[in-house]
């Protein structure tokens, strides 16, 4: 079977719409990810009690909330929008509340200032060009924010698919000014910036230290994040299902340097990795059918065009 279709790009910032979209149609792609994670995570904590901290909670989905709560006394939850998180705490049962605390915080320590700045830079009207160059001149310069959380320190300490949104999350903002008043990208896929990305790599970099930071001599630190990444279609029709690869499994911006500091930071006491599959675009197709008599036919198909994240989940002791 072969599909006749056209691969369409899809910009992150749809991705993203769909990656919080928790219709019925899109729940399939997220619950095999949740299971995967819940499990690896309640295998983390083992042995483990008195305070856990989860770095960017979320929606809390891809954590096993009430096992944690159940097992620490004191479960801290991190985010810097934590709306989500408010409403998960409040479907724990009435005991186990007043266990969990919520702590309102930009995990980057960065955002603050960069939206000040760049805001800055976008009100003396700049051509784009000198808008960019500003931009990416300026992120170094920026002063990490003291964190609410300094001091803290917890049994366990979990950071679930933080590190790349981290970052993301930075890039989103400046690519969203530059759509607005520019009509274009910041930084388009065909012209990299290295210092830009060095920049990016390095607010990763800290993200692990903090980690290493948190957690007590004796603890445990669950890491997990995609360290690569890849565009696939599925053509779906009546005699079956096809996956065609629209692109080869590409590494994320700085997986080699995050996963050499991650070895010299801890040490590995389970590794766990699947696949996460995630739609961009669902879309009508015609698949192209060859019989066993030679004869070709043209049936109708659905074209599911997904980003595939290959995740890494790691069971880390501070070394």
């Amino acid at each position: 079977m072969a599909a006749l279709i056209t691969p369409r790009n899809t910009t992150e910032a749809y991705s993203d719409h769909l990656v919080r979209d928790f219709t019925e149609v899109k729940k399939g792609y997220y619950q095999d990810h949740f299971t995967r994670s819940q499990a690896a995570i309640e295998h983390a904590i083992t042995g483990l009690s008195g305070t856990a901290i989860i770095m960017g909670s979320g929606a809390c989905q891809d954590l096993p909330l009430e096992k944690i709560a159940r097992q620490f006394h004191r479960v801290i939850l991190m985010d810097i929008d934590t709306r989500y998180t408010r409403q998960a705490t409040e479907k724990l049962p009435a005991d186990l509340r007043g266990r969990v605390e919520i702590i309102q915080a930009d995990l980057t320590g960065y955002f603050e200032e960069l939206k000040e700045r760049v805001d800055a830079i976008k009100n003396r009207n700049p051509s784009f060009a000198v808008f960019r160059s500003e931009v990416v001149n300026m992120l170094p310069s920026l002063t990490k924010k003291e964190p609410p959380y300094k001091g803290l320190k917890a049994s366990f300490v979990c950071s679930s698919l933080v590190s790349s949104q981290l970052t993301s999350g930075l890039l989103t903002y400046i690519q969203s000014v530059s759509q607005e008043t520019y009509k274009q990208d910041f930084i388009p896929k065909s012209k990299k910036n290295q210092a830009c990305d060095n920049w990016l790599v390095q607010c990763q970099l800290d993200h692990l230290r903090e980690l290493s930071s948190l957690v007590e001599p004796e603890g445990r630190v669950y890491f997990a994040d995609h360290f690569s990444v890849k565009q696939v279609v599925q053509v779906t029709s009546k005699i079956g299902t096809d996956e065609i690869d629209l692109e080869k499994s590409s590494p994320i911006l700085g997986a080699e340097k995050i996963q050499k500091y991650l070895s010299e930071l801890f040490s590995k006491e389970s590794e766990e990795t699947w696949t996460w599959s995630l739609p961009l675009q669902i879309v009508p197709a015609q698949a192209t059918v060859t019989h066993d008599d030679g004869t070709v036919e043209q049936i109708p198909a659905t074209a599911t065009h997904l980003r595939q994240y290959e995740i890494t989940s790691l069971s880390l002791k501070k070394i």
